[in-house]
């Protein structure tokens, strides 16, 4: 019998070369949808006496009044500790 496979028989001799490691495509890191900002100043704040430190990061083109409005809103912060930020 002859060892030779007609070219369009549809069988073909398994590929030697592959393993199940190289078989699989490696993952490329996904990119970032939006390059991540430089703050232009991190604003440390601390609640209930001390106990809670938050951080706030602000980045160029923020309204003060929005950051501490959001900041307030996340915190229930009343309207004197939301005016006392602003300061």
């Amino acid at each position: 019998m002859n060892d030779l496979v007609a070219p369009n028989s549809g069988l073909r001799r398994p590929n030697q070369g592959l393993t199940p490691t190289n078989r699989v495509k490696q993952q490329r890191p996904k990119p970032d949808l939006l390059p991540e900002e430089e703050p232009i100043f991190v604003l440390k704040v601390e609640l209930d006496g001390g106990e809670n430190i938050q951080h706030i990061k602000v980045f160029e083109g923020q309204l003060p009044e929005d950051i501490v409005e959001d900041f307030g809103r996340k915190f229930n912060l009343s309207e004197r500790a939301k005016f006392r930020l602003l300061e």
